[in-house]
């Protein structure tokens, strides 16, 4: 993108050495901002850009092609479970790491938990052990719940890994 950069900007209208446009003002002798062709044709590549990345092509005749390209999913898309980079975050993907988990399994039988499960909450309907898969094979940040409807649950770690726990009860 391009600042407009004319001897007519508006100088540091949007904070220091972001200049701004302005209509100027004739009985004070500030004149309006001179436009370049420069500037508009990178206006024009950048949006033109977000609604070919899309998959659209542009067209003259509507106007809603930017509007309908950030809704697109070639734009904006759910960034994977446990996805710690700087992308832009939906909404799923916020609402799954806030604690929404990516599944909610009820177990019958105790079992060992699979590294695939991260993130899950887990309903036990069974007594037994239920042994947690090696932090070493766990994404960052990954969390595990467990709710039982019986007694005699027990929660086993992986090797000498530690474990967090927390409980709620109500």
């Amino acid at each position: 993108m391009r600042r407009i950069s004319t001897a007519t900007k508006s100088v540091d209208k949007f904070g220091v050495g972001k200049p701004g446009f302005t209509n100027g003002n004739p009985s004070t002798g500030v004149p309006a901002t001179d436009l370049e062709d420069q500037w508009f044709d990178h206006v024009q590549e950048e949006l033109c850009a977000l609604v070919e990345a899309a998959g659209g092509v542009v067209d003259g005749s509507t106007r809603t092609q930017v509007l309908t390209a950030l809704r697109s999913a070639g734009v904006f898309q759910t960034p994977a479970q446990f996805d710690s980079t700087t992308k832009p975050a939906t909404t799923a993907f916020v609402q799954r790491a806030i604690g929404n988990a990516s599944a909610a399994p009820i177990l019958s039988s105790a079992r060992a938990i699979l590294a695939s499960e991260a993130g899950d909450s887990f309903l036990l309907q069974a007594a037994g052990t239920y042994t947690l898969p090696a932090l070493s094979v766990v994404p960052d940040g990954a969390r595990i719940l467990f709710a039982s409807t019986v007694s005699g649950v027990i929660i086993s770690r992986a090797g000498t890994d530690n474990l967090l726990l927390g409980a709620n009860s109500g």
